[in-house]
């Protein structure tokens, strides 16, 4: 009847995907969810999609294993990301830690570093 109208359609098309991550305790996801609402660019939340994938959250994760074995993880889902449409991914604040995910994203032309405005004024 409408023709697809109503369906979702994204109004920016990346020609790759755009890396985010900030500090603790910055708005990051709540800040890409809203890049998402206005652009309609698909969002990749790492964080999330570990958690899903584990069935916890990452905190009771690591009071069983071993933070390598979460690093592994997450660079096999930036990898899987790089293999998608062209996205916002979000970071974990900790992932530049790990010298595979640095490599990685050293090979990206988009990465950016959200930081509170409380840190911008000092």
């Amino acid at each position: 009847m409408f023709d697809d109208y109503y369906s979702f359609h994204p109004t920016i098309q990346l020609p790759s995907s755009i890396f985010v991550t900030s500090f603790f305790g910055s708005p990051l996801a709540q800040s890409a969810r809203f890049v998402q609402a206005l652009s309609g660019l698909p969002v990749i939340d790492v964080e999330r999609v570990l958690e899903h994938q584990l069935g916890e959250r990452l905190a009771h994760y690591l009071i069983k294993h071993h933070k390598e074995d979460l690093y592994t993880l997450e660079h096999e889902i930036i990898l899987r990301a790089l293999d998608e449409q062209p996205s916002i991914v979000v970071l974990r604040p900790s992932t530049l830690k790990y010298r595979r995910n640095r490599d990685i994203l050293g090979t990206q032309n988009g990465m950016a570093l959200i930081q509170g405005t409380h840190q911008l004024l000092h």
